[in-house]
């Protein structure tokens, strides 16, 4: 009966809407005007509730639903959302205890959390006009800067959990392209994170210890991270480092002390998965820069020891990833790297000055996808490899233009100095590397025969394997008979008879054949750790290991099998490296360098870049 009741009440409820609305709307530009003590106060408070209490569980009722998707309704919640106090010229908030989220906050979460609350804020937001949208949008972000400004002791854990439920909820709308830049051109990122830093800053000035607050603090930061710079932004890369200035490295590092491993999380994530997901995107110049500027090179630098291994590990590559950056765009600042993508760039030209190399290097304007440091080199390169590729790429390079994840040549340039450097710093004479990658090949080759032969081998086998006696075959049976003996004796005297019927030539996979003392260094900045010569690659082992690379028809192979040979034609000089970064949540960026050997040259500069270019898959 209480069912059939509420149903008929709803269905009155969905007809009267858009009337309700207007009333509603009254009352608010009404209690905004007027100047009566806590008369605007109230008013928001009971529209806020009303509406939030026919709204809860939307998702379970079509009527509810109906209610939701109208645009009376977005316009209602957004007007909410910008409610202002006359008297202090801030906005309301609504907490009824010292540790519930805002009232007005909970109801923008609970309108969003249906598909129908979302589209129908993103179809206002779309289609009003762009003053109207970028004030609605400031209302998103205003809000939560005063309300940890205004933050302290009493609140701190009300005051968190607003800021949590808030970002959630700006998260499912941020999807959209259009809108992802609205709030960008009003710097959300750096105020975002730069209101978790302070509030974050203050509980931790006033010794603050409750366990439920850092747990939020946790959370949000976590939310900040993969959320808006793995999951949606579209080039991490480019947005990181506003991240930085904002306090994200400050606020986790104040927060270790205050969190294990071992604790529940929140459903949003907690300080780790952060770490984790931050880590391998701090190889960058910007983000380094960013850093030093907030001072926080000297907080990680100096960390505390942690109880938990797997803290101080964390901690650890991301105190490593640091001290790369001073080593590659400090101490190693003056020394010029090639941009050139032409295999034969000549040696006499060097490389590029860091802080010129823009206007020194001229781009394809078909793929955008190779530089060059002169028209010679570009002419020389495109009637030799180029001219195969362009196409190909300048379709990858407008699908990447248009949904914003093009990697500039700035990140380029920065990948192309640190692989230069750290083959500087952390790899040895050539001879002496090639000498061990053969004796690793020679190992895992064994290694791999070994494991591949049968772990028993009866006597009778041993004894079958020996050629047959034979009679003298003079008839055609008896031909037959010594002809197919013959050929059982040739299968068992195979080492390893196949258990199955092997492939036919055309599809069996046969991996390259390349020199003996051939090899790959690579550089795996995608893991957490301390950075070292991830793996030295022999090329045999390394295109058995990834035989996919070389079956598929990626455009960058004419140019892959051209720095083969021309490394297999100069083993004393020349070699190959690749370094693999993570681009976004599902890309990686393989950077591949041919690379010249000097060992004339001056300590810690006898590997030079050659050639270079920049591969996502």
């Amino acid at each position: 009966m209480v069912q059939t009741y509420t149903a008929s009440c709803m269905c009155i409820l969905l007809n009267r809407w858009p009337g309700v609305m207007s009333w509603m709307k009254f009352l608010l530009l009404y209690g905004a005007k007027t100047s009566l003590d806590d008369v605007g106060f109230s008013i928001v408070t009971v529209c806020t509730k009303a509406l939030a209490t026919i709204l809860t569980e939307a998702e379970n009722d079509p009527l509810k639903l109906e209610i939701v998707s109208m645009t009376c309704t977005v316009d209602i919640v957004l007007l909410l959302m910008c409610q202002v106090n006359p008297k202090t010229k801030r906005y309301y908030d609504i907490p009824p205890t010292s540790s519930s989220i805002c009232a007005i906050i909970e109801l923008a979460r609970i309108f969003l959390n249906s598909q129908e609350g979302w589209d129908a804020m993103h179809l206002r937001l779309r289609t009003v006009d762009s003053r109207t949208r970028q004030a609605a949008i400031r209302f998103f972000i205003v809000r939560i800067e005063q309300m940890v400004s205004q933050a302290d002791g009493t609140n701190f854990i009300a005051v968190v959990k607003s800021y949590l439920c808030l970002v959630e909820a700006v998260v499912p709308i941020l999807i959209d392209d259009g809108i992802w830049q609205a709030f960008h051109k009003e710097g959300f990122i750096v105020k975002y994170t730069s209101a978790l830093c302070l509030l974050t800053e203050k509980a931790h000035a006033s010794d603050f210890a409750d366990p439920a607050f850092w747990t939020h603090i946790s959370a949000a930061s976590n939310v900040l991270v993969k959320a808006f710079i793995i999951k949606l932004s579209p080039n991490p890369g480019a947005y990181l480092p506003k991240m930085i200035e904002g306090g994200i490295l400050k606020c986790l590092y104040l927060c270790l002390p205050h969190v294990n491993r071992g604790d529940i999380p929140l459903p949003s994530g907690s300080i780790w998965q952060a770490l984790v997901f931050l880590q391998p995107f701090m190889y960058l110049c910007q983000a380094y820069v960013a850093a030093a500027l907030r001072g926080d090179l000297v907080m990680w630098s100096g960390r505390a020891k942690r109880t938990d291994g797997d803290a101080e590990a964390i901690c650890s590559a991301i105190d490593a990833a640091l001290n790369w950056d001073y080593l590659v765009y400090v101490t190693r600042q003056k020394v010029k790297v090639s941009m050139c993508s032409n295999l034969k760039h000549p040696v006499e030209r060097g490389g590029h000055e860091v802080d010129e190399y823009y206007h020194s290097l001229k781009t394809c304007t078909g793929c955008h996808a190779v530089t060059y440091c002169s028209q010679e080199c570009q002419k020389e390169d495109w009637e030799s490899l180029h001219s195969k590729e362009c196409s190909v790429l300048a379709m990858e390079y407008r699908v990447q233009k248009y949904n914003k994840s093009w990697s500039s040549i700035r990140t380029k340039r920065d990948q192309v100095r640190l692989l230069e450097a750290n083959m500087n710093l952390s790899v040895g004479p050539l001879p002496e590397g090639r000498r061990k990658v053969w004796g690793e090949f020679l190992q895992w080759r064994t290694h791999s025969a070994e494991a591949s032969t049968p772990s028993t081998c009866t006597r009778s086998a041993v004894i079958r394997r020996q050629p047959p006696k034979f009679r003298h075959a003079g008839s055609s049976e008896a031909r037959r008979e010594l002809w197919e003996k013959y050929l059982q004796w040739k299968v068992l005297r195979r080492p390893h008879p196949p258990s199955i019927s092997p492939p036919s030539t055309a599809t069996r996979r046969q991996p390259p054949k390349f020199r003996p003392g051939s090899f790959l260094i690579v550089f795996d900045y995608l893991n957490v750790g301390y950075l070292t010569v991830n793996r030295t690659y022999s090329l045999d082992r390394y295109c058995n290991e990834n035989i996919t690379i070389f079956e598929g028809g990626s455009p960058w192979m004419p140019r892959i099998r051209e720095c083969i040979t021309l490394m297999e034609e100069n083993r004393d000089e020349i070699l190959l490296v690749e370094g693999r970064f993570r681009f976004d949540a599902e890309r990686t960026m393989f950077t591949t360098l041919v690379m010249r050997y000097n060992p004339e040259g001056q300590e810690e500069h006898k590997y030079s870049v050659i050639s270079s270019f920049t591969r996502t898959g």
